[in-house]
């Protein structure tokens, strides 16, 4: 189970904003929050936990294919862009997708929504691996209850990690006043 996030539950990787209890397993927080997930969506804890996958690429772990640089070169660029690219995914071409980009250990998530508008492939460890680039609609920062927020930090800690799931999304709430005062100011509207 969650075999798609191992790389990132090495010790060094993994830090949650609440306490466990010692002796807990790493992947108890993520647990919770599939559990959070599944109550706020109505979900079946198998459907969603078929739903979300872990589709984060590390250049190191693409090779160079010849063409500026590496394809994690690329997609970096692209990423800047507004563009989220869902490496190694195979959703087909217009699927309705979102993300939740959880930043660096804050309770503070961003929410995008899109459809998938091309699949390419990834040359990796010599075999062709497809992907997804997805155009995402507005941003949107939502707060999730202190007891389910988790930070997992990637190898870049400059950037934030982001967790991809079909659509659609569970519905997620503000659960802070900050946040509402900032959603009926305009500031942001929820996904």
């Amino acid at each position: 189970m969650f075999r798609f996030l191992n790389p990132l539950l090495r010790k060094k990787k993994v830090r949650a904003t609440r306490v466990r209890r010692k002796g807990a397993r790493r992947s108890d927080v993520l647990h919770e929050f599939v559990n959070e997930l599944g109550l706020r969506s109505g979900l079946d804890r198998r459907e969603l936990e078929s739903m979300v996958r872990e589709l984060e690429l590390y250049e190191e772990d693409v090779e160079p294919h010849g063409l500026n640089g590496s394809e994690g070169a690329a997609r970096n660029v692209v990423a800047r862009n507004g563009i989220v690219e869902c490496a190694l995914c195979e959703w087909p071409a217009q699927s309705e997708v979102f993300s939740i980009v959880q930043a660096r250990g804050t309770e503070v998530l961003r929410v995008w929504s899109g459809k998938v508008v091309l699949t390419e492939h990834y040359y990796v460890n010599g075999k062709m691996k497809p992907y997804c680039v997805a155009e995402l609609h507005e941003g949107s920062v939502v707060s999730l209850p202190p007891a389910v927020v988790y930070g997992i930090q990637n190898r870049n800690e400059e950037r934030a990690r982001t967790l991809h799931f079909l659509s659609p999304p569970p519905t997620i709430m503000p659960d802070s006043e900050g946040v509402r005062k900032m959603c009926k100011q305009g500031r942001f509207s929820l996904v």
